[in-house]
């Protein structure tokens, strides 16, 4: 544990950064630095410590958003000039849980997407099964907001990104690698750093220990190879023979030969949220939850928020809320769920992802009636639609020139006057970006209550 009479530093001051700082507080902290770019915190008011202080701290612990690195080029550029008896230990939420955990029972899951879904339908099988069991990470509770009442019977289900795992050296006993594609290349130097740091979820794992992998892709293959846990292999689609699998067959949720439930008692919308739902149940059959739990949690969870959340019907339109949809690759598993004609709300801010794959979806998809472009993407997106020869109508809304994080009120109203003017009953309007949301509002979850407070409003806008 650490030592509070240290001198603590914070390197920014978000959720996570704010809770940390609580949490030390509450505990007795002496000497907590906290380090950000903006000047003063917009909550409280108090002013942030001067950088030139990094050098005076034991330890700092750096938000998500942090690389390691520029917090040690700080360090270094202030040790040129001075000498320092010995350089702060840099480190990160997750790592220090992960090495101070009242518990060993932990179960971390990543990949690009899904993580937030199977980390919470695990939550809740094991809060069924009547586990003390807490749920935080990513998915938005920080770890240290309920650190103090974990004991060594709890359970801890953690959604984690690619930049908690960044440089944490330590690795829970339970491990999910989800369906990994590649994103937040504006922040990972590569591809293959961004992976690299997905593994560090199970890259030091024992045999003792369960790694879930995502068995589908040769990509999530390559990757577990890193882990000396024992592997259970999701493959909701093709078997692939390994030793020990998930899959559905003849309607029936299997481990092995061993059935667990009819794939009838999904409530989820879209296939592609098998691979979700069966990572969650490997996790509980390893831990020795019954069929019967697991069965009735399935039977009552509908789903995540703003995750192709259908938010309501207005005159006989359907409207679908996916503003959690980063990546092309999840618009492109929403937009299979439609049988019938859909409005698709597509664009955001820049993180470099490569759009020819949705492009050809769209430009093939039988029911898409029309695409909304908006927001920085909006010309790459149009561009490689007409790569792919699409003849779908298509409508670029410019941006409105706003201050970053701005505007998108304005640009979503424009889009739902072409909604209201066209769309007809029996019809389905989905937001479903495939972008982050940084050029035109303050973050996805503002920019899901905007289209949703628009349908509200529909058609009287």
């Amino acid at each position: 544990m650490i030592d509070f009479k240290k001198k603590i530093g914070i390197f920014g001051f978000g959720v996570e950064g704010k809770s940390l700082y609580q949490w030390m507080k509450k505990h007795g902290a002496e000497h907590i630095f906290v380090f950000d770019e903006k000047e003063q915190d917009q909550d409280t008011g108090s002013h942030f410590s001067n950088f030139s202080k990094l050098t005076e701290c034991d330890i700092i612990f750096r938000s998500p958003g942090i690389r390691p690195e520029k917090i040690q080029n700080l360090i270094n550029a202030q040790c040129k000039n001075s000498s320092f008896p010995k350089a702060p230990e840099i480190t990160s939420s997750t790592e220090y849980f992960f090495k101070n955990s009242p518990t060993r029972n932990i179960i971390g899951v990543t990949g690009t997407k899904g993580k937030g879904t199977t980390a919470t339908l695990i939550f809740e099988i094991l809060k069924t099964a009547q586990k003390h069991v807490f749920l935080g990470g990513n998915i938005g509770t920080p770890i240290f907001d309920f650190f103090d009442e974990i004991t060594a019977e709890s359970w801890v289900v953690l959604e984690l990104s690619s930049f908690q795992l960044f440089d944490t050296d330590f690795s829970p006993p339970y491990a999910v690698l989800l369906r990994t594609d590649s994103e937040h290349l504006d922040w990972h130097t590569n591809v293959e750093e961004y992976r690299f740091s997905k593994q560090n979820l199970f890259r030091f794992q024992c045999s003792a220990d369960t790694l879930v992998v995502f068995g589908e892709s040769d990509i999530c293959f390559e990757m577990a190879k890193v882990s000396s846990a024992k592997k259970i292999w999701i493959c909701p689609n093709i078997s692939a023979g390994n030793s020990s699998e998930m899959t559905i067959k003849k309607g029936k949720v299997m481990l092995d030969t061993h059935e667990i439930f009819p794939i009838s008692s999904i409530r989820l919308r879209g296939k592609f949220h098998y691979e979700n739902v069966l990572s969650a149940v490997a996790i509980a059959k390893t831990i020795g939850i019954s069929n019967t739990h697991i069965q009735s949690t399935i039977e009552n969870f509908y789903g995540l928020p703003m995750r192709c959340e259908m938010e309501a019907e207005k005159n006989g339109i359907q409207f679908f809320n996916d503003s959690f949809s980063t990546i092309p690759e999840t618009t492109i598993a929403s937009l299979s769920i439609f049988g019938t004609p859909v409005y698709l709300i597509v664009g955001g801010s820049e993180k470099y992802s490569d759009f020819t794959t949705l492009a050809y979806e769209c430009a093939r998809h039988p029911y898409l009636k029309k695409i909304l472009l908006i927001g920085e993407t909006a010309p790459r997106i149009l561009e490689a639609l007409q790569h792919q020869k699409s003849q779908i109508p298509t409508v670029l809304f410019p941006s409105p020139g706003f201050p970053k994080g701005q505007g998108g009120e304005q640009v979503l109203l424009e889009v739902f006057k072409i909604i209201k003017k066209e769309a007809l009953s029996g019809e389905n309007v989905l937001f479903s970006p495939a972008c982050a949301s940084f050029d035109l509002f303050e973050n996805y979850k503002k920019r899901g209550k905007i289209f949703n407070e628009y349908v509200r409003l529909f058609p009287s806008l």
